[in-house]
């Protein structure tokens, strides 16, 4: 601020809305811009040998670049929902607010909104201006959740009764994934996973299937999967040349099983255990017997998995089988 005056002898004093600005006594005052010290009105006060003047008064406004208060933050939320980034900024107004979107511009104004989807992902700022400059705010990440989507759906089929029956599906979305699933409509407590398996199948098992997946973007059912038990085909005896192998009872069995057979004493005889894939579990007879027999084996010292087994009578070029059905 600058004042221009003849005469000799003189003094200055510099006035601030009616107060005397200190050390300001020069004809022109000099500072760095700023609201708090120069918004306001100012004259200058002029004294010489023969009296004093006073000279116009003029309003002085500093105006504030822009300058962020409060930047946008990070923010993640499900697909189909609501976003809203915020800044708040101060200087002089007004102030103007262009939204970014990896260098894109994308929305104006202090709230920028939109829906949260895939091709809204992404890096996000702001610059703020006014008469005065512009400023930029940090960069933030907005991410989309996905609500799940079943990719592999559970399938139904025909199973004997004793097999391992396994229910499986797959999904995508935001994790944690939850999983619930149900037979004939009613939730199965315990089956919590993305596997649901039956070992060994039973007839009761017969029924429709399905399962909930859920997070926190929403859920989805997966297709029903019908699952049939049917009993292990048994006959009840198994004959040839004069040896005989009946049904093995009960069935299925819990621990401990029946067999009776028949042999007509030519030669010795092998009873053993074996597992539904053909493997050798134990030896139960290997000897010579003649006429009925009854023989009284228990499973527990066998420690097996629940499941089909087989019970061979072997002699003399005759092979015989009797499938039974292990539980638990």
């Amino acid at each position: 601020l600058s004042v221009s005056v003849s005469g000799s002898g003189l003094s200055f004093q510099w006035y601030r809305d009616g107060q005397p600005v200190q050390g300001a006594n020069n004809p022109t005052y000099t500072g760095i811009a700023s609201p708090q010290r120069h918004n306001g009105v100012w004259w200058c006060v002029i004294t010489g040998p023969c009296g004093t003047i006073t000279t116009d008064r003029v309003q002085v406004e500093v105006r504030e670049l822009p300058q962020i208060t409060r930047q946008p933050s990070s923010i993640a939320e499900c697909v189909g929902r609501q976003i809203s980034l915020t800044v708040e900024a101060s200087g002089y107004t007004p102030l103007t607010y262009q939204w970014y979107r990896n260098g894109v511009p994308v929305g104006t104004g202090q709230t920028y909104t939109f829906t949260a989807d895939r091709t809204t992902e992404g890096e996000y700022w702001v610059v703020v201006s006014n008469q005065c400059g512009q400023v930029q705010s940090r960069r933030v990440v907005v991410t989309a959740y996905l609500p799940p989507q079943i990719t592999l759906q559970p399938q139904g089929g025909t199973w004997q009764e004793g097999q391992r029956v396994v229910l499986r599906v797959e999904s995508t979305g935001k994790l944690p994934l939850n999983y619930q699933w149900q037979k004939d409509g009613q939730d199965i407590p315990g089956a919590t996973s993305n596997t649901y398996v039956i070992d060994p199948a039973r007839r009761n098992d017969r029924g429709r299937y399905r399962c909930k997946v859920w997070n926190e973007c929403g859920e989805v059912w997966s297709n029903e999967a019908d699952i049939d038990i049917i009993p292990v085909s048994v006959s009840e005896a198994a004959t040839q040349d004069g040896y005989l192998l009946r049904r093995i009872t009960p069935m299925p069995t819990t621990g401990i099983i029946t067999i009776h057979f028949a042999t007509p004493g030519h030669a010795p005889t092998q009873l053993t255990l074996y597992d539904s894939y053909g493997r050798r579990i134990a030896t139960v007879l290997d000897g010579t017997v003649v006429g009925e027999q009854t023989l009284i084996l228990s499973l527990e010292p066998l420690s097996l998995t629940p499941g089909i087994y087989a019970i061979r009578l072997e002699s003399a070029g005759v092979t015989l089988a009797q499938p039974f059905v292990y539980v638990r």
